[in-house]
């Protein structure tokens, strides 16, 4: 799916000439359209929200098909359009627009902030999943484009479990199969908050583990987005909090309380 007027935020695959894919969680798309009515194309049974025009987004759950957005037609004009899939079959297919109409290249946001973590930075609890996680709310309030890097489960350092290891995972395009690399001169962050420690205590991970895994967690951050302010956070339950603040220091940034 190459049509330069369509934006995807976070790691979309777009290696097929139909359709794309978002890995990770919270991907979304933006893009703008002319004429008065749009449909989205789904493979299969998804769940997804749309908004229309900045309005309020509308869930769409167990869709397939040509999915029609706009069941009342818009007014003449330029219109904008984002969508972000909760699960399912996510995979976008393109648009059906009206006869004569096309894409529009969309406004989006010039910062974009990059949320690293677990189920916490997933939203797994909350109501909407990803987009009512702390991530998501803290890129709408800033009227930032936002990414959330992020798995349920995930810890930062790699053990024998085979359970997900953001140290690891970080630099993949898809988390949970054998891709390549993402590309990161696809988009650069602004900011990079990290939010990892809460799920290292139950698989015995040692405070030097810890210590080093997110020291190189934090290379790679910074290899990855060179300008980019990282924020590391004590998690939320301060579960190594020690040993983040030494892995900061040690990578030669500053600790802020």
């Amino acid at each position: 799916m190459t049509d330069p007027n369509i934006a995807y935020t976070g790691r979309w695959d777009l290696g097929s000439a139909t359709a794309a894919v978002p890995n990770w969680t919270g991907g979304y798309l933006q893009t703008a359209f002319t004429g008065t009515t749009v449909k989205i194309k789904a493979r299969d049974a998804v769940n997804f929200y749309a908004g229309v025009d900045g309005g309020a987004d509308v869930f769409y759950a167990g869709v397939r098909g040509s999915v029609n957005l706009t069941p009342t037609p818009l007014p003449q004009g330029n219109h904008t359009l984002r969508v972000s899939y909760r699960s399912g079959d996510t995979v976008f297919q393109g648009l059906v627009l009206d006869s004569g109409a096309g894409t529009v290249a969309p406004r989006v946001p010039s910062g974009l902030i990059e949320f690293v973590g677990d189920s916490i930075t997933v939203g797994t609890t909350t109501s909407q999943n990803a987009r009512t996680a702390y991530g998501w709310l803290i890129g709408e309030r800033l009227g930032a484009d936002h990414t959330q890097i992020a798995q349920g489960g995930a810890a930062l350092v790699d053990t024998a479990d085979d359970r997900m290891s953001l140290e690891q995972q970080f630099t993949k395009l898809n988390p949970n199969a054998a891709t390549p690399d993402w590309d990161f001169s696809r988009y650069q962050a602004n900011a990079v908050v990290i939010n990892l420690g809460t799920n290292g205590v139950g698989r015995g991970v040692s405070s030097a583990q810890f210590q080093a895994s997110y020291t190189s967690l934090l290379r790679k951050v910074r290899t990855a987005y060179p300008n980019a302010w990282i924020f590391a956070l004590r998690t939320f339950s301060g579960r190594f909090g020690t040993e983040t603040k030494a892995a900061v220091t040690a990578f030669g940034s500053r600790w802020v309380r």
